[in-house]
């Protein structure tokens, strides 16, 4: 097993830190509480090592300082442990009240030369990402309150420690505080930005899920509404049989789990041979081969139906057990495109999409029927049986066939 570098260590230390007490997930309260821990904890850090700072240089006028440094890296902590409780109020109350304590006393013992104050204008900051919406009197504290802070500390600040005036000391403080503080605002704007970029591609994802990848293009450019005739595809179609009794004797939670554990597996099975999956409607599944201009795409949408009701019998639902299932097929022209301005789907309409419905209503159980245009076009490559004559509602007598299997 690899050792992991002290960087990813501390990736995973500062994640975890982070996410203590946060909701699962990327949504806003998550990044709330995020902000807040890495506030806390950057306050634990940079408060720490400020004062054994001073413990090292043991200079007698700064000595009343360790002790209130000393509880605010305490309060700082104990910030993160509320956060991880659920008390994330409670926690911002402590985390503000530590900073302008502890901020402000050190701004009265070092003066303004010192640039401590520029820690309380980080504050109304990262307190504008971590206040809950909504609560005005923390927002009110936090941000007034912290910018308020900025303008009183010129009042209260004294002239810094004759000792480190003009010593290395001195000139290391004036370097760091302004040198941190730019570091934790980079840090912030880093954050956000990456969490940004992650919901531009959680995004990008969701779409793709809905949309075939040049239509989500199309439709993010500006193209309302989408319409495109394909003149060739092949469109399938897959419905359970006895659904509706199926439905009356489970409990809800079974069968959309059972249906979802169904139809993923279609999913997959759909991506392998190249399909797009339209859209599931109850209990059926309809799916198209060749959006793509593929001219393979009726063999492919075979392959595909076969796998599918293979999977049937080899994997039979835990949650819906054995289960029968119609399969039909058939190849033509259809109108492809995306209506409407909310839950839109990408949907397909015409004469082909109807018959191949149609082939699958009037298909045998566990059965894939086929229409005359799909069996001549691959009868070289697949095995069939023909059914003869079959009456097909709202459209007449058709020759169809039963897909058996490859050749």
């Amino acid at each position: 097993m690899r050792r992991r570098s002290p960087w990813e260590s501390l990736k995973v230390l500062l994640l975890w830190v982070a996410d203590a007490g946060a909701p699962q997930g990327e949504g806003p309260d998550t990044r709330r509480v995020r902000v807040l821990n890495l506030s806390a904890l950057s306050g634990v850090v940079f408060n720490t090592g400020f004062t054994l700072l001073l413990v090292i240089i043991n200079i007698d006028a700064i000595r009343p300082l360790l002790l209130p440094n000393f509880a605010s890296s305490l309060a700082y902590l104990v910030t993160i442990l509320l956060t991880a409780a659920g008390r994330q109020r409670t926690a911002i109350w402590v985390l503000f009240l530590t900073a302008v304590t502890n901020l402000m006393t050190n701004g009265y013992y070092f003066g303004l030369e010192s640039f401590s104050w520029l820690y309380l204008m980080i504050l109304p900051v990262t307190g504008a990402l971590f206040v809950p919406r909504g609560d005005r009197l923390l927002t009110a504290v936090v941000l007034g309150g912290g910018s308020v802070a900025v303008g009183v500390v010129p009042l209260i600040a004294g002239e810094p420690p004759p000792a480190l005036a003009g010593s290395a000391m001195n000139q290391f403080v004036l370097f760091f505080i302004p040198m941190t503080t730019a570091l934790i605002l980079a840090g912030i704007a880093f954050y956000y930005r990456s969490v940004a970029e992650r919901a531009e591609a959680r995004s990008e994802q969701l779409l793709l899920n809905i949309l075939p990848r040049d239509i989500a293009e199309r439709l993010k450019s500006g193209e309302s509404p989408i319409a495109d005739r394909i003149p060739e595809v092949t469109v399938l179609f897959g419905d359970i049989v006895g659904s509706t009794s199926m439905a009356d004797r489970m409990s809800p939670d079974q069968l959309v789990t059972g249906l979802n554990r169904l139809f993923s597996v279609f999913d997959d099975i759909a991506d392998v041979f190249g399909l797009e999956k339209i859209k599931t409607v109850g209990d059926e599944y309809f799916a198209v081969a060749g959006l793509d201009n593929d001219p393979n795409h009726c063999a492919a949408a075979a392959q595909a139906a076969l796998a599918m009701r293979d999977e049937l019998g080899s994997h039979p639902s835990v949650e819906l057990g054995e289960l029968q299932m119609r399969f039909g097929l058939h190849s033509g022209s259809v109108v492809a495109g995306v209506i409407g301005k909310r839950k839109f789907s990408y949907d397909l309409w015409g004469d082909t999409v109807n018959i191949a419905s149609r082939m699958e209503s009037s298909s045998e159980i566990n059965a894939i029927q086929v229409s005359a245009e799909v069996f001549n076009r691959i009868k070289d490559r697949f095995r069939f049986e023909s059914r003869g004559p079959v009456p097909i509602k709202g459209i007449g007598t058709m020759k169809t066939y039963l897909l058996i299997g490859p050749r």
